[in-house]
């Protein structure tokens, strides 16, 4: 504990208890070291997962505990969707009890939370991170300090916590579960590590030796990755878009840790995820535009001719609405569509976000609607796919569902910002002017850029 400086300034500890050999043991080493010096208390969480029987012993272990050692303690039952199937029953059962615990924290203002975690754990944990594909980072396993979280125990194999019970008759329960061989962390635990300290019984020692050698050099890569981020990411829209160019500058190594960094800063972490998908996101680099892939958590990762665009896949929604000759449409988006009849436009003082029609021309009603599958566009040399506009256009992929689009009877006559149709043009035989402004809006309501270029009907 000295070593990690788990207690640096802090003032109190919420104790993790689960009333097993491990909880306990730290329940009573965190007493006997610092119980005059920082203030404690203790919480068990109740996962509704296993019998009452078992659940029952805990919870009268843990106020009993908490009295002898006259500190709070407090039961809380959380729920664990086990039906999302993101994570698996563990997963989300990990997940949920770690989020309790931060919030109990909160509520007793406790500086730190302390868990039970042994070398042990940290064994199996590294073997499952191996089996799972986790790389490199997953290999590190469980860290000894990850703020608010500490784990006291982590150097201190599960044989030892047994022997200090004992020689101190502390009680403790057992979950039956943890023989289960049906868990793979309890196969590992009973079954394969046991097979492996046959060859070396220094098993735990030189996997612990080795997860620190990896840390220093991810120490230093995590560092590399950092200031190689700044350098790709070119823009935030759905997500996160990053610069292929950029990025190939870098080594591999560096990349991946880095697309780790995109990934945990859009999810909040990385549960979920493996080298595979990490591997598949760096392999779009080699594909061609529009080459997408579908990530964990709901997450996608695209390629956008030099970009890589990573974000949250979503449904967009279809939009439709019928524009008058004297009309006015809130887009998604925050951006505004008007309409109004002019006697005169002038073409030279056209700005942009402004396009006008000779309106005896349009085949009315106007709609502005987002686009379809099929849309096309009738330009110079005949009909255009939307699809083929938006590219030659150079629209990032993440942004083309949200496109809007202004349409008469016959087809498609604008896409603001980006191409208008060859049809309704106004000459010298216009008589009735139809000006269409789009505008983007201030988090006020009010437009950003004032259209001018015109004189309308009513300044006449």
């Amino acid at each position: 504990m000295r070593d990690e400086r788990m207690l640096s300034r802090a003032k109190k500890i919420l104790i993790a208890f689960s009333a097993g050999p491990d909880s306990v043991c730290l329940l009573d080493a965190l007493h006997r070291l610092y119980g005059h010096k920082v203030a404690m208390s203790l919480v068990y969480l109740d996962h509704g997962l296993r019998s009452e029987r078992a659940i029952s012993r805990e919870k009268k272990l843990a106020r009993h505990y908490a009295h002898i050692y006259g500190i709070p303690g407090k039961v809380i039952r959380i729920k664990v969707d086990a039906g999302k199937g993101r994570l698996g029953i563990e997963g989300e059962a990990r997940e949920s009890r770690y989020q309790a615990l931060i919030r109990r924290a909160r509520a007793v203002k406790a500086d730190r939370i302390a868990l039970g975690h042994n070398l042990d754990d940290v064994v199996e944990t590294f073997f499952l991170n191996i089996l799972r594909g986790s790389g490199a980072t997953g290999l590190m396993a469980i860290p000894a300090v990850r703020l608010p979280f500490i784990r006291p125990l982590i150097a201190v194999r599960k044989r030892d916590i047994i022997v200090y019970l004992r020689q101190n008759k502390l009680r403790s329960a057992t979950d039956r579960s943890n023989r289960r061989l049906s868990f793979r962390r309890n196969f590992l635990r009973h079954k394969v590590i046991p097979l492996l300290e046959t060859i070396n019984p220094r098993l735990h020692e030189h996997i612990r030796n080795q997860i620190e050698l990896l840390r220093r050099d991810e120490a230093y890569f995590q560092q590399k990755a950092e200031s190689a981020l700044k350098r790709v990411v070119t823009q935030h829209q759905s997500g996160a878009a990053l610069d292929t160019s950029r990025l190939m500058r870098y080594t591999m190594p560096v990349r991946s840790r880095a697309l780790r960094l995109v990934i945990k800063s859009l999810c909040g972490d990385l549960a979920g995820y493996e080298s595979k998908h990490i591997d598949a996101i760096a392999g779009l680099i080699a594909k061609e535009s529009g080459k997408k892939i579908i990530l964990p958590k709901g997450m996608y990762a695209q390629r956008d001719h030099g970009l890589i665009v990573i974000g949250r896949a979503g449904q967009n929604r279809a939009f439709e609405r019928t524009l008058g000759l004297r009309g006015k449409i809130l887009l998604p988006g925050g951006c505004r569509i008007k309409s109004r009849t002019v006697r005169h436009y002038d073409l030279s003082k056209r700005i942009a976000g402004n396009e006008v029609f000779d309106l005896d021309k349009l085949a009315l009603p106007m709609v502005v609607r987002s686009r379809r599958p099929g849309d096309v566009l009738e330009g110079a040399r005949g009909r255009i796919a939307l699809k083929k506009i938006l590219s030659a256009a150079r629209v990032p992929q993440d942004r083309r569902p949200g496109i809007i689009v202004l349409a008469d009877q016959k087809g498609i006559l604008w896409i603001p910002g980006v191409k208008r149709a060859v049809r309704a043009y106004i000459g010298r035989t216009t008589k009735r002017f139809l000006l269409v402004t789009c505008e983007c809006l201030d988090q006020r309501g009010r437009c950003n850029k004032k259209s001018q270029g015109y004189r309308s009907a009513d300044q006449q």
